[in-house]
């Protein structure tokens, strides 16, 4: 895409309030002559979201140099749209949740770390723009898809409305908003979704402090769709 993007990591945007919402933008047309009402809805629904972010001391300065660095609305922040209920990150990780994944060794970097673990799993067959099911195959997190769980593909979110049919550790899943980028054979799903925002209010992002060293920001999301 044009705009440059930004990925913030899982943890940096913890939050106390879970509030994504797809907003298919509808307007009320007003009534006709013969008294029916109306609706216009947008063929490009978008996420929003008002993450709560509960930051302390380096973590202010991560966030601050984050907002600073996305230059108001010019650039856009990748992030994933945390959601406990409907994946539960900690169990998915084990092991992997405090230290990361470590390299196909078994050794980790230099600070004793690995990379960060994301839950996924795997497209099973080819899926086009615009289709309202996906089949996944849920094997290499050993966790079953759910009905309100949200995932996504090539940073598009989507939520899943209706778990279909299952099969082994395959799933066919019924999904809304429809796929928006095309999936092929085997590409990664992630079980908790990211996706690309820009910052509605980028003053009220910045991460004010007192002196207990502590911020609680209040961020205004907006998913970019022009890509």
């Amino acid at each position: 895409m044009a705009r440059e993007v930004l990925t913030v990591p899982r943890s940096l945007v913890r939050s106390s309030g879970i509030n994504w919402t797809l907003d298919h933008r509808g307007q009320d047309a007003g009534p006709t002559t013969n008294n029916i009402n109306q609706m216009f809805t947008s063929a490009f629904p978008h996420w929003t979201g008002q993450p709560k972010l509960h930051l302390h001391r380096a973590a202010i300065l991560h966030w601050r140099a984050v907002v600073s660095m996305a230059r108001g609305r010019e650039r856009v922040i990748r992030l994933p749209m945390i959601d406990p209920l409907g994946t539960d990150w900690a169990a998915m990780a084990g092991s992997h949740a405090a230290q990361g994944v470590p390299f196909s060794e078994g050794q980790y970097f230099s600070n004793g770390l690995g990379f960060a673990y994301t839950p996924f799993g795997l497209a099973v067959g080819a899926h086009a723009i615009g289709a309202t099911q996906i089949t996944v195959d849920y094997a290499p997190t050993g966790t079953p898809v759910q009905m309100g769980q949200r995932l996504s593909h090539d940073d598009w979110p989507f939520e899943v409305v209706g778990v279909l049919d299952t099969s082994g550790t395959e799933q066919t899943l019924q999904v809304e908003p429809c796929l928006r980028s095309a999936v092929s054979d085997g590409d990664i799903v992630h079980f908790e979704a990211h996706g690309l925002f820009e910052l509605v209010n980028p003053t009220g992002a910045a991460p004010h402090y007192a002196r207990d060293h502590r911020a609680r920001p209040e961020i205004a999301l907006r998913e970019v769709v022009t890509r």
